[in-house]
């Protein structure tokens, strides 16, 4: 009697076709924050792997386990996503999680971020604050394109743009207060998911 080991060949290939298959599907996320009391928040990511398609992705904002915010949005063809969220956040430590799936598959992602005390006064006067700058790994080569977040510390405005060729511009209108220092929040998200961070501390005039 002769056996052959050809078809438990074949068939292990297609099960480790398809394990890999499995694990080929990832997603970052970002929360960004500090937010002050009343500030958009904005969470922002990368869906990879399986980017040929679409993906829906499903952004949770939750508060020591219970849930306070749920938006349904879908990936960018190059795998990137945002959702905003402009209702009002108590102070404290939030939750930010993430599911992303496709037709076969599905991957999650988890953040944090707080909100605290927002700062109140008539005395405080709309500014535009404007950055420019050039993204680079630090590696070496340019950050050809991928999405530039931006907020301040304890204001209530964030904004959000995109970019490409490594440079990018980006702008908040806000009220700010004169003489008084604030941290401005760069996040940078490549179209791959790979992220920076900077801080910049500016005072008005």
């Amino acid at each position: 009697m002769k056996f052959s080991l050809k078809p438990l060949v074949f068939i292990l290939f297609i099960l480790l076709f398809i394990f890999q298959l499995a694990k080929s599907l990832s997603v970052t996320c970002e929360a960004g924050g500090p937010y002050g009391t009343g500030s958009t928040v904005i969470a922002v990511g990368n869906v990879s792997g399986e980017v040929s398609n679409s993906s829906t992705v499903i952004v949770n904002i939750s508060k020591s386990g219970t849930l306070k915010a749920t938006k349904s949005t879908t990936s960018d063809s190059d795998g990137s996503y945002y959702a905003i969220f402009d209702q009002t956040f108590d102070v404290g430590s939030y939750e930010l999680n993430v599911s992303a799936s496709n037709s076969t598959h599905s991957t999650t992602c988890d953040d944090t971020f707080d909100v605290i005390l927002q700062q109140v006064s008539t005395a405080c006067e709309q500014k535009t604050v404007s950055v420019q700058g050039r993204t680079m790994y630090t590696s070496g080569g340019l950050v050809n394109s991928g999405n530039v977040f931006i907020s301040i510390e304890n204001v209530t405005t964030t904004n959000i743009t995109s970019f490409s060729g490594g440079n990018f511009s980006i702008s908040l209108t806000t009220c700010l207060y004169k003489n008084t220092k604030y941290i401005l929040y760069l996040s940078i998200l490549d179209s791959t998911g790979r992220k920076g961070t900077t801080q910049i501390l500016f005072t008005p005039t």
